[in-house]
């Protein structure tokens, strides 16, 4: 426990002495966020690289690590601020008003749901929730595997000799947990919980920057982690047969973001994605740091340090959510071309983003090919899911299918477009681009795993949607405030209510 203890302190610690060197954090919130998700990703990565050294996740190679954390912030000191500086802390929370109510909102719910993710009933079977029951009996497998079978080098444990291909990072962080003698559950929901905090602190950092407003930001938020599509229409014929309402209401059958037989593919992120997928709780909010480097980048307001820091948390990801590091690095490379184009110069800095990327990421991913070994991972499969239950003489369904499925969150979307600025329209086009390449490019083996992917086009189509709402809002505002709140509220409903 106290090794567990110093683990923790020390990779926050390392986090939080680089976050005192970046200007742009506004709140301790963010600070606190930068701090988890760079310091605990850091220092689970390189205890798995002495783990995987020494053939076992043991003390020695989790002290090893703190070590090293202490190490790096003696240099970071040294180099830095005066120590007596290190400890005035700024407790500065930032404004508090509607969007920071949406956001605590939004924590809540979450929170509700990583608590019925994983518990242990009176009997002592461990449940949880739909969604979560077939990946955490692989996750926990996971967890196990490391801190109670030194799974080094990783191997599925349901699969005999079998080269682990799921990233596994996240896991690795709950198998020290369990290795200093948390129990299974705990280590996997309080994880989730520190996730689930920077997960949203810092996708609503990001969007404040971009989107240059709070309220904005929050309504982005909402139709993004709340998204739903049109299976609400199923919702209330399902209510309308019910001879019980009251029950009905009690006991949903179904979830109606998700409905395969009336090919509902695209479901709530929260239930498909960030709870189930650890590894997507781990990649997004890095992701989303790493965006926040890139708009600055791309606005030339990024110093030198930011270069280097935009490269760390793409290096870091290969083994955090390999979906999220594909669409990270072509985001990355999309800045790059962008800034090159309009500068007709390449800039000195991206030299410093690429020193993380050849002495992190390289050697990850060497590593992910030794595992990762199969001629069907990638396919073409052009619409995607759009002709799953299709019926011979249906025709194309392409455009149909995703009305469904992206509800009128897309409408908004398309229509936002029109308002974008021209760096927001810029930076946000690689993002819209993923729509078009997963719906011709199969990414994985099970095609509905292309929802990681797509994950990243809805959040940009969420954020563009908040600026329309925001237009169908300020004119009708300057006429009747309490009329244009409904109407926004009634757009809102319609796009989350199935979620």
């Amino acid at each position: 426990m106290i090794l567990l203890a110093l683990f923790l302190i020390s990779g926050l610690g390392l986090g939080y002495l680089l976050s005192l060197r970046i200007k742009f954090i506004e709140s301790v919130f963010e600070r606190l966020a930068f701090s988890i998700i760079l310091g605990f990703a850091f220092s689970t990565l390189t205890c798995f690289a002495f783990s995987m050294w020494f053939g076992a996740l043991s003390p020695f190679s989790i002290g090893l690590s703190i070590l090293l954390n202490i190490a790096l912030c003696l240099i970071l000191i040294r180099i830095g601020k005066p120590v007596k500086q290190l400890f005035e802390i700024n407790i500065k929370i930032g404004k508090t008003g509607p969007a920071e109510i949406a956001l605590f909102a939004l924590f809540v719910i979450m929170l509700y749901f990583n608590s019925l993710s994983l518990y242990e009933d009176e009997e002592g079977n461990i449940r949880g929730i739909a969604n979560t029951w077939a990946d955490y009996a692989l996750h926990a497998g996971i967890i196990n595997s490391f801190a109670l079978r030194d799974n080094f080098p990783p191997i599925y444990p349901n699969l005999a000799d079998a080269p682990m291909r799921y990233p596994f990072l996240v896991d690795f962080l709950s198998a020290i947990f369990v290795k200093e003698g948390i129990a299974l559950i705990p280590s996997i929901t309080f994880t989730n919980l520190l996730l689930i905090f920077t997960l949203l602190t810092l996708t609503f950092a990001f969007l404040k920057r971009f989107l240059g407003n709070r309220q904005i930001a929050a309504l982005a938020m909402i139709l993004f982690f709340l998204n739903g599509n049109l299976g609400f229409q199923y919702f209330f014929d399902d209510f309308n047969a019910a001879p019980d309402k009251a029950e009905f209401l009690s006991k949903l059958p179904r979830a109606y973001s998700s409905y395969p037989e009336k090919n509902l593919q695209f479901m709530n992120l929260i239930f498909s994605v960030f709870i189930p997928q650890r590894a997507a709780l781990m990649g997004f909010p890095l992701v989303m740091l790493l965006f926040i480097f890139l708009w600055r980048i791309y606005k030339k307001e990024a110093e030198r340090l930011e270069f280097l820091l935009a490269g760390f948390c793409l290096s870091l990801l290969p083994l955090i959510h390999a979906s999220s590091f594909g669409v990270a690095l072509g985001m990355s490379a999309s800045i790059f071309a962008f800034r090159t184009l309009k500068d007709r110069i390449i800039s000195p800095n991206w030299a410093i983003f690429l020193l993380p990327v050849l002495l992190i990421a390289l050697p990850l991913l060497m590593f992910i090919n030794e595992q990762q070994r199969s001629d069907n991972f990638f396919g073409w499969q052009p619409g995607w899911m759009s002709k799953a239950n299709s019926l011979p003489g249906e025709g194309n369904l392409f455009i149909k299918f995703w009305l469904d499925n992206a509800g009128f969150t897309l409408i908004l979307g398309v229509i936002g477009l029109f308002f974008l600025k021209r760096e927001q329209l810029f930076f946000s086009l690689p993002l819209l681009m993923l729509f078009v390449l997963a719906n011709l490019i199969r990414f994985q083996p099970w095609e509905w795993d292309n929802t990681k992917v797509l994950m990243y086009w809805y959040f940009a189509l969420a954020a563009i949607a908040a600026i329309a709402l925001q237009k169908v809002y300020l004119p009708v505002a300057k006429k009747n405030k309490a009329a244009s709140l409904g109407v926004i509220s009634i757009i809102i409903l319609i796009c989350i209510f199935s979620g």
